[in-house]
């Protein structure tokens, strides 16, 4: 890369601050983001600086200070939807298990309604199944923190909850 009258004459003219005058500048930043006039000439009297190196030097600050927040309120909002889509699907899973335990339990209660007077259900093969062999085939889709009877209002219930 080459260097134009330009280039130089900017690189001239660019001051680096020392340290004891970052930290002037820093300190009174972490109090207030913006210099009132009168502050700004008193500082820059200070620092052995030109009012308008100190107004610039806050210009900066602001500028890369602003752009942080942003980088860090984005981080948050991004964690923040990751963990509700996370939980959304979580969700969405334990519907669609609670649907089939509904199914289930529909097809439990159809066969206890064809069933006679001694508990037992008929299938369409002819084989008598009691209650609890339908009980513990239905085992494997239920979570202990689902807790139900097996009435018709509170199977009503959990479809229109689920719907």
């Amino acid at each position: 890369m080459y260097t134009t009258a330009s280039s130089v004459k900017k690189m001239k003219n660019k001051i680096k601050f020392s340290g004891e005058q970052i930290r002037s500048l820093q300190t009174i930043f972490d109090s207030e983001t913006k210099i009132e006039p009168k502050k700004k000439v008193q500082l820059a009297r200070e620092l052995g600086l030109r009012p308008r190196q100190v107004a610039i030097w806050f210009q900066n600050k602001r500028a890369r200070w602003k752009s942080k927040k942003l980088e860090r309120d984005s981080s948050i909002l991004m964690a923040n939807y990751n963990n509700l889509a996370s939980r959304f699907d979580v969700l969405k899973k334990e519907k669609q298990s609670l649907l089939i335990q509904l199914q289930k339990l529909k097809e439990i209660e159809e066969k206890a309604g064809n069933s006679g007077n001694d508990g037992e259900s008929t299938i369409a093969n002819g084989e008598n199944i009691k209650s609890e062999v339908e009980a513990a085939e239905l085992k494997p889709y239920l979570s202990e923190k689902h807790a139900f009877s097996v009435d018709e209002n509170s199977m009503r219930s959990a479809a229109d909850n689920l719907n």
